[in-house]
């Protein structure tokens, strides 16, 4: 702790130096997690890592076929590829930058996935400075993250997913949104919608996210909370306008997000019609079902696109939804604790950090609310709204993920009450067998 605080000295300073550790220092562990642990990770191979087919969408989107795939919904081949609206365009196009640039090789990508990651610190470091209001805490959650191998291992699995980029966009929009809330000024209204804009073409969770930004601004800035508001929403509104655009000359149909949410809600809700209760349909299984449907349909596979397929899936699941309300609300309790570990957060030391984490990240809760730390509370609000939105559909360790930065301030926060309640120990021990020492003065 007094190395840390020594550190954040030198931040206060503004020390070119000590500022830019806290990019570098992230980035090596990276690259050191790589190194050292991933290689004789028993899964992991260039093939695997560059999964859910978004590097073969951006190599179609280099050479100019547009955003398309041979796959339909990622599952169904097709005989020739067909436009797809299954993967955010804003990864693709960075996927694409990265193909034109260095050629169709991995570690660049893994490279840039690393540098968004480190970013994502440095931006937490601030976050966590302004919450807390403590340079000290803010350079030890800045440290605890720096050094989350769950984080590691996310990103270097998803390097080449949406992952990096939603995470260091959602860390901006949280960014700007704490200066709008303090300064409210138009242009950081205006960026923070762009960056939470951009997050929604990555990952199409944070749609809604506007309602609670409007909400911060009215509970901050009162005066000025409505025209700030329209600002935000203005800008948000406009950069989805393109990729609707495009999909209403695509499919005939104004998709705002993506054609996965009749797949993803129907493929994790399915089991409950056989009354089982498990976190997915395994592959082998799941799609000679899909095909089963394509020839229910009627539909030409040649002549079926995206929207239709994802609406036939959508009517199904809602179907069973409503005739076994019970057993969804089951399975949706499940989900609230699969969240914070199902699926690609690790075993072993990976789950003994996520554990401690999430230990003292309850006692930094518990004091947020004894301190009534709004800044925090509106930091947890959205990580409500994240587990809210997914609970309902389907959880996966990395859709908790973009908020982890954030609960680990409260993991700080909980470990320096744990330094202050094992400094107070031995006192109070020495009180209570020397009575006479609490109220004794020194002598002159």
């Amino acid at each position: 702790m007094h190395v840390i605080t020594a550190w954040s000295r030198r931040l206060q300073q503004r020390n070119f130096a000590a500022i830019s550790v806290l990019f570098i220092v992230p980035f090596l562990a990276r690259v050191s997690y790589f190194t050292v642990m991933v290689p004789y990770y028993p899964q992991w191979s260039p093939r695997e890592i560059t999964r859910n087919h978004w590097v073969e969408i951006a190599q179609h989107l280099e050479r100019g076929d547009g955003i398309v795939l041979d796959l339909l919904l990622t599952w169904i081949p097709v005989p020739e590829p067909k436009p797809t609206a299954t993967r955010g365009p804003v990864p693709l196009f960075i996927l694409a930058s990265v193909i034109r640039i260095f050629g169709d090789t991995y570690y660049p990508m893994l490279g840039l996935a690393y540098a968004m990651s480190a970013l994502t610190c440095v931006l937490l470091y601030i976050i966590a400075l302004r919450c807390t209001g403590s340079s000290t805490t803010a350079l030890g959650a800045w440290l605890l993250y720096a050094l989350f191998l769950p984080e590691m291992r996310l990103t270097t699995a998803f390097s080449t997913c949406a992952e990096p980029p939603f995470m260091l966009l959602l860390a901006i929009y949280f960014w700007l949104g704490l200066r709008c809330a303090d300064e409210g000024k138009w242009h950081q209204a205006a960026l923070g919608g762009l960056a939470l804009g951009l997050a929604c073409l990555c990952r199409p969770v944070v749609l809604f996210l506007p309602v609670l930004y409007v909400l911060w601004l009215f509970a901050w800035q009162r005066q000025r909370g409505l025209g700030l508001a329209c600002v935000f929403l203005a800008v948000f509104t406009a950069v989805q306008i393109p990729w609707v655009v495009r999909n209403y000359r695509v499919f005939g149909v104004p998709v705002v997000t993506s054609t996965l949410g009749g797949l993803n809600l129907y493929r994790y809700n399915v089991m409950i019609a056989n009354n089982q209760y498990t976190y997915s349909i395994p592959r082998k299984y799941f799609y000679p079902m899909l095909q089963q449907i394509v020839r229910e349909s009627g539909i030409p596979l040649a002549e079926l696109n995206e929207v239709q397929f994802d609406d036939l899936l959508k009517a199904k699941a809602v179907e069973i939804i409503r005739a076994h309300p019970l057993r969804y609300a089951r399975l949706c309790g499940l989900r609230l604790l699969w969240i914070w570990y199902k699926m690609d957060s690790g075993r072993g030391l990976y789950l003994v950090q996520n554990l401690l984490y999430y230990f003292l990240a309850i006692i930094g809760a518990v004091v947020m609310c004894r301190t009534r730390n709004l800044l925090l509370g509106v930091l947890m609000v959205h990580l409500l709204y994240f587990v809210a939105v997914h609970v309902g559909i389907n959880t996966q360790y990395r859709f908790i993920a973009p908020m982890l930065p954030y609960v680990v301030i409260l993991s700080m926060i909980g470990l320096e009450q744990l330094s202050v309640a094992a400094g107070e120990k031995p006192r109070r021990l020495i009180r209570w067998a020397l009575p006479g020492t609490a109220s004794a003065q020194p002598v002159e």
